[in-house]
């Protein structure tokens, strides 16, 4: 079964929306990612986390390796506030991220 990569920096390293997405707590390695910073963004009159770029900028986050079938119900939770878009992170490797342009 294929694997994805996912780049984790709010909401979906939370335990219980882990445990409802992803049907437990994935196996997950800290990484960053450089050349944006943490920030929230409003969405329905509620702060969420978001990534803008910036000069010199660094996201903690987690990668977490999931099928294509919870990365499409990652994709129902994250809606269409949210574009998903393959990045490099520190560790090389290539993750998708989520971030609200």
């Amino acid at each position: 079964m294929h694997k994805e990569k996912l780049f984790a920096y709010g909401t979906l390293r939370d335990g219980d929306i882990k445990k409802a997405l992803f049907g437990g707590r994935p196996a997950r390695i800290a990484d960053k990612l450089e050349g944006f910073s943490k920030t929230t963004t409003s969405i329905g009159g509620v702060e969420y986390p978001n990534i803008v770029p910036a000069d010199g900028g660094v996201v903690d986050g987690e990668i977490m390796e999931i099928d294509e079938e919870t990365l499409r119900r990652v994709d129902g939770y994250e809606s269409d506030a949210y574009s998903r878009k393959k990045m490099l992170l520190v560790s090389g490797e290539r993750a998708w991220v989520y971030i609200r342009e």
